[in-house]
């Protein structure tokens, strides 16, 4: 069993994904996250709102050009041998695409 597989207590989870803001660096720890949490679970809230962040953003298209970078970061994870992998990053990218998404916050 990998370290990432074992499990972590409830009060650390959270604080664990809540620690980073997006940086892409943490694309495949995320992705072992996902392949070891069952589906349902309230972490992988978490990892969405970590994947999800942007950092600072600049021009009027800013939130476009940096949501259409998450997307093309999630083509790995959309071909991943886990179902599960699959099942989240397609859930992940139809988030990106909602006309009227609202920003979910780290902080």
């Amino acid at each position: 069993m990998t370290p990432m597989r074992a499990p972590l207590r409830a009060s650390r989870r959270k604080s664990c994904i809540s620690s980073y803001h997006g940086e892409t660096f943490l694309n495949d720890t995320c992705k072992e996250v996902v392949r070891a949490l069952p589906a349902g679970d309230p972490l992988l809230a978490n990892v969405e709102v970590l994947l999800q962040s942007t950092g600072v953003l600049a021009g009027e298209f800013g939130l476009v050009e940096a949501y259409t970078r998450k997307k093309d970061e999630m083509a790995g994870w959309l071909t991943d041998p886990d179902a599960h992998v699959q099942a989240f990053a397609e859930s992940f990218v139809r988030l990106l695409d909602r006309p009227n998404r609202r920003r979910a916050t780290a902080r």
